[in-house]
C-alpha cells in the first residue's frame, strides 16, 4: 500500500524561525542543520549545544522528542535526517516527522526518507541555496507495508546499525585514551615552531596515473575523524582540478579552512585508502616515520594546534591556511626519539581503529545493500 507523508504524519515540530538568544555550555540538547548533516547512523550523538530550561520552555512548539524524524529543509544538506536522541529543540530549517504509529514506525520512516534522498533534493525550490516547502516533503507518496513487516525490516537494518554504533563507541573511548596520553607526554614542555621539528615533510600535490575510478575524497566527505560519504567517482581523465593528492603511507591529513575540523591517517594497513582514493588540496598532508605519524596525528588533533591554525587562518573569501603560516604553528618540544618511542607504543591502538572503521566500511556496505531490497 502507498500512502502520501501527510497520511502519515500524526505531528509536525516545525522550526524555520527564530533561533535560541544564546547558548549554554550544559542543559538541553540543541539539534542543528549541521549535525544531521554529519550524522551516518540513526541516533545522532556528537550533540554540541544547549540550552537553559527557560529557553526550552519558550521554544513550546519546536519542540521533539525522543525519536522524532529530523530531517533538513534548506541547503546542501537538503533532505538529509535522522532519529532524534532525547526530547529537545530543533534549529536553522530542520522540522521534526512523528508517525500515526498504527500505520509507521518511526524507525521505518527514517530508513524510508533516507533512501529517499535524491526525490527530496528534488524539491528544491531556493533560489540563492537550496530549499523545500513542508507541503512539497509530505506530499511524498512511500511504500507502507503492515506492522510487522515494518518491524522485521527496522530489526534486520537495526542490527547493522547497532554494529556500526558499537563500534564507534570503542573507537571514540579509544581516542580518549589516545590523547590522554598524548597530554600527558606534552605537559609542561616548552614550545618551538612547526618548522624546527625536522621529522615531517609536508606532501607535495600531485596523482599517479591510473585506469578506471576512484573515489575523490572532498573535504565535505570527512566528518572530524571519520571519512563519511565515499560516493564520489572519478577517472583520472575527467576529475576536478582539486582532486590532486596521492594518499601515501604514514601520513596525517587535515582540512585547511579555519573552523573544518577533519582529520585523516593512513598507515600501510590503510589499504582500502591507499588503492582507491583520491584527496582534495583541501586537505593539507604530512608524511613521517611509521611511529612518528601517530605521534603527529594526535598532534594535529589538540585543540592547541587547531585554536592556533584557526586563529592563523587568512583569506579575503575563504580562510585557511598554507605551508608558511603551518611552519609558524608552535608546538611541544618533543625530540624524535621521544616522539618515535610514543607512536611504537600506541601503534596498536591506532591499527585497531583504523580496524574497527574499516569494519564499519563493509557494515555501512551492507546496510546500503538492505536498503536497495527493502526499499527500492
Amino acid at each position: 500500500m502507498k500512502l502520501r507523508l501527510d497520511k502519515i504524519i500524526a505531528t509536525i515540530v516545525d522550526n524555520r524561525g527564530k533561533n535560541p538568544p544564546y547558548y549554554v555550555k550544559n542543559g538541553i540538547p540543541v539539534i542543528d542543520n549541521y549535525l544531521i548533516c554529519n550524522n551516518y547512523y540513526p541516533n545522532l550523538k556528537a550533540v554540541n549545544r544547549y540550552i537553559d530550561a527557560k529557553t526550552y520552555n519558550s521554544f513550546i512548539r519546536k519542540k521533539t522528542i525522543k525519536d522524532d524524524v529530523l530531517l533538513t529543509l534548506v541547503g546542501n544538506g537538503l533532505g538529509k535526517c535522522c532519529l532524534s536522541p532525547v526530547n529537545t529543540i530543533i534549529i536553522q530549517n530542520t522540522i521534526g516527522l512523528r508517525c500515526n504509529n498504527n500505520i509507521m514506525l518511526q524507525k521505518f520512516l527514517y530508513y524510508t526518507l533516507v533512501t529517499k534522498l535524491e526525490v527530496l533534493k528534488g524539491m528544491n525550490r531556493g533560489a540563492s541555496q537550496p530549499s523545500a516547502k513542508v507541503s512539497d516533503v509530505l506530499s511524498l507518496e512511500i511504500n507502507v507495508p503492515n506492522l510487522s513487516t515494518q518491524q522485521h525490516i527496522v530489526d534486520s537494518i537495526g542490527s547493522v546499525d547497532d554494529a556500526i554504533e558499537k563500534n564507534e563507541e570503542i573507537i571514540e573511548k579509544i581516542y580518549s585514551y589516545l590523547i590522554n596520553k598524548f597530554n600527558q607526554l606534552v605537559y609542561g614542555r616548552d614550545v618551538i615552531n612547526f618548522s624546527d621539528l625536522g621529522y615531517f615533510n609536508i606532501v607535495k600535490s600531485g596523482i599517479d596515473t591510473f585506469e578506471g575510478n576512484k573515489t575523490y575524497i572532498d573535504t565535505s566527505s570527512v566528518s572530524n575523524k571519520s571519512i563519511v560519504d565515499t560516493s564520489y567517482n572519478i577517472s583520472y581523465d575527467d576529475r576536478p582540478s582539486r582532486a590532486n593528492m596521492q594518499p601515501i603511507p604514514n601520513t596525517v591529513w587535515f582540512a585547511k579552512l579555519k573552523d573544518s575540523p577533519k582529520f585523516i591517517i593512513v598507515k600501510n594497513v590503510s589499504k582500502r585508502i591507499l588503492n582507491n582514493y583520491v584527496f582534495s588540496t583541501g586537505f593539507m598532508g604530512l608524511e613521517a616515520d611509521e611511529y612518528i605519524i601517530n605521534y603527529l596525528y594526535l598532534l594535529i588533533l589538540s585543540d592547541n594546534f587547531n585554536n592556533q591554525k584557526d586563529a592563523s587562518s587568512t583569506g579575503a573569501t575563504m580562510m585557511g591556511i598554507n605551508n608558511d603560516i603551518l611552519y609558524s604553528i608552535k608546538g611541544p618540544n618533543i625530540t624524535k626519539d621521544e616522539a618515535c618511542s610514543f607512536g611504537k607504543n600506541i601503534n596498536s591502538f591506532i591499527e585497531m581503529i583504523i580496524e574497527l572503521q574499516e569494519k564499519n566500511y563493509n557494515l555501512k556496505s551492507t546496510k546500503k545493500n538492505l536498503l536497495s531490497k527493502y526499499f527500492d
